[in-house]
């Protein structure tokens, strides 16, 4: 089985998905109960509880998409870390109580991974100023001597992250990310960092522009992908796979144009990357989602968005052959079973809420969520009116839409497939959905 784990978190979420869902925890609060101290909860409502970030001054309206980790040690606790424009870092227990709160250096805007670093879950963050912190998810102290960390002046996307790789001889967990430098030198860098210590392990670079967008790594095939986007002036976008154990370049595609706000994710057998990009022939924007040879970077398949839609944003998701993209307006289904040419829309899709054939019409939608792995055949996405939407993943029809009345853009969902919740942040809260919306 590969094993793909980037910022996204779809990964992340179907690893989730292997416990048996359960109960939720003694005390924490559902319809009916009361909130943690700090938290608030609305009654007869699908909002279980909602919890405003400690932060210094107004507080931001632009929080990161919640990461999720279960306390083992605490029978499975959920808890929940968000980051935001203030440069903060904060966790919170399954019921909204506040855990700990971290000021880093610089803007958060990335869903942090947790991972098992030698026996303690470490949350991976970066920051704008150019920073990738390592907290304890414990208590949010840093896992990391102090001076570790600082890979450039600007970082925008998350990390990725793969264990046990043999670089030189000796094994490292590492934790990769790109920098965020706009200059015409094209002298970014995708880093790798030791996941125990901070420290440089290697780093590719060499005419590569802006990495926007979290990496996205298959431990089976040594072999970490990213996009990039062309800085002011010109040059160094593309889509790039490199070796996991050494830094070395597998392939470049500096062809399909810029990755701007694409995630980047692979298919379950690890043959197919898909991500957006955009490209401008004549001056005017062709925005595209491919669905590349991981083999060569060659295009296999790809999909032009109409004129006007607008561009692929967040992560493709991928459930077998079915593959679900935002651009626009537009959240596309697609049934990719693997042949060459256009990327084929949903058939089934032929009426979807708001839509056409194979497209459902929702206001900026960002990476959809899809819980057949858990058995359900729905998908969520947030839009940027403030409002989250449940579609039928067979046809697209509304299955529900719940107005949270932020009015602003409400981010990616994280599914907490243990204790039947969904997690997401919008106008600077952030909410616990439960999940039988």
């Amino acid at each position: 089985m590969n094993h793909h784990l980037g910022l996204a978190g779809q990964a992340s979420l179907l690893a989730l998905l292997a416990f048996a869902a359960g109960s939720w925890p003694a005390g924490a609060a559902r319809a009916g109960q009361l909130p943690a101290a700090g938290s608030s909860y609305r009654p007869s409502s699908p909002i279980l509880w909602t919890a405003t970030p400690n932060v210094p001054g107004p507080v931001s309206a632009a929080l990161s998409a919640p990461g999720l980790y279960f306390d083992a040690t605490h029978g499975n606790q959920a808890q929940i870390f968000i980051g935001g424009n203030a440069g903060i870092k904060q966790a919170y227990r399954g019921d909204g109580k506040a855990l700990w709160n971290v000021a880093l250096h610089g803007a958060v805007q990335d869903r942090a991974p947790i991972v098992d670093v030698a026996g303690t879950n470490v949350v991976f963050v970066t920051s704008q100023d150019g920073w990738v912190s390592a907290l304890r998810a414990a208590d949010g102290t840093s896992f990391w001597p102090l001076a570790q960390g600082q890979i450039a002046g600007s970082v925008v996307a998350g990390v990725a992250y793969e264990p046990a790789v043999n670089v030189g001889g000796t094994l490292h967990d590492l934790v990769f990310a790109g920098t965020y430098t706009d200059s015409l030198a094209l002298d970014n860098q995708l880093v790798a960092l030791d996941a125990r210590t901070g420290a440089p392990v290697w780093s590719f670079g060499g005419g590569l522009g802006l990495v926007p967008t979290a990496p996205v790594v298959d431990w089976s095939n040594q072999t970490i992908y990213f996009g990039s986007a062309a800085v002011t002036g010109g040059g160094g976008q593309g889509v790039w796979a490199v070796n996991t154990t050494d830094g070395s370049l597998r392939w470049a595609n500096k062809g399909l144009g810029s990755v701007v706000s694409s995630i980047p994710n692979l298919s379950a057998d690890g043959h197919t990357l898909y991500v957006g990009t955009v490209a401008p022939p004549g001056g005017s924007p062709t925005y595209t989602l491919n669905a590349l040879r991981t083999v060569d970077g060659g295009v296999r398949a790809a999909f032009k968005a109409p004129s006007g839609v607008g561009a692929w944003r967040g992560l493709a998701w991928v459930d077998g052959s079915a593959v679900y993209a935002s651009a626009g307006d537009r959240l596309y289904a697609f049934s990719d079973a693997g042949a060459s040419g256009t990327l084929p829309l949903n058939t089934t899709w032929t009426k979807p809420y708001q839509g056409g054939p194979g497209y459902a019409g929702i206001p900026g939608g960002g990476t959809p969520l899809s819980l057949a792995a858990a058995g359900r055949g729905t998908l969520y996405v947030g839009g940027r009116d403030g409002a989250v939407y449940k579609l039928q993943a067979a046809d697209g029809t509304l299955g529900g839409r719940l107005d949270l009345g932020s009015g602003t853009a409400v981010s990616d969902l994280t599914y907490d497939v243990l204790h039947n919740a969904f997690y997401l942040t919008t106008g600077g809260v952030l909410y616990a959905i439960d999940g039988s919306w």
